[in-house]
């Protein structure tokens, strides 16, 4: 029988934080070995994702200005 079980906002978050710090840990190890940081592996996935995309969409989807990227 499967119960209903009800958390907060709160108790979500605290019980996902450390998987995701430990996930985070791991894609940056990744990463390293690639020799491209993270934020550059995110925005390789995001021109293999939507090729084509201008620089100020790209700038704009990470939350930096364009000068920035």
């Amino acid at each position: 029988m499967i119960s209903d079980v009800t958390l907060t906002h709160e108790q979500v978050a605290s019980e996902l934080r450390p998987v995701l710090l430990r996930l985070a840990r791991e894609l940056r190890k990744e990463t390293e070995q690639l020799g491209v940081t993270a934020r550059q592996a995110t925005l390789l996935w995001l021109v293999k994702r939507s090729p084509g995309l201008s620089l100020a969409e790209l700038a704009a989807q990470e939350g930096i200005s364009p000068p920035a990227l």
